[in-house]
């Protein structure tokens, strides 16, 4: 029963040795990401610092520059099929989009090709289906477009685009 005091007391004092020993300096702080301010890391403008496995294992602080929401508003404005989510890191979304732009794209000009053909009930319904498809990606489009002006994205990282 000593024994494993011991250890256990041992095993302790080495971690709180090693967490008391992480100091800030410019190893995990970054001179042009942080300041070292008390001992603490204090991040810049731009810079996060995103707790995952490396941040755990090393203490590197400030390690994530945040996306520009103007940026990401530019980009889904003027390329309106999931440019703006792919600079934001937010990849499923910028599929999804891209995937109903990619369906009005193809769906419509096989409408061109097909009207000069009598029309059938089959290309009325094909007709609305992607009337629809295009209905969707303007509502998609329109509510991209007021989330990132007012800053309600977050990027793919979960951190709040600036």
């Amino acid at each position: 029963m000593k024994k494993i005091f011991l250890i256990i007391f041992f095993i302790n004092f080495i971690s709180i040795k090693k967490i008391q020993s992480i100091v800030c300096s410019p190893q995990n702080c970054p001179p042009l990401q942080g300041i070292c301010y008390k001992n603490q890391c204090v991040c810049s403008k731009d810079f996060v610092t995103v707790n995952n496995q490396y941040i755990k294992n090393y203490g590197i602080s400030c390690n994530y520059q945040t996306k520009n929401r103007f940026i990401a508003f530019l980009l889904e404005f003027f390329f309106p099929f999931g440019v703006g989510h792919l600079y934001a890191e937010k990849k499923y979304l910028a599929i999804i989009k891209f995937s109903f732009f990619l369906i009005f794209l193809f769906g419509y000009c096989g409408q061109l090709c097909c009207l000069q053909k009598p029309i059938n009930k089959g290309i009325i319904f094909v007709s609305v289906i992607f009337l629809l498809d295009l209905l969707l990606w303007i509502l998609m489009q329109i509510f991209d477009i007021i989330c990132y002006a007012l800053g309600y994205y977050y990027d793919g990282n979960g951190v709040i685009m600036n």
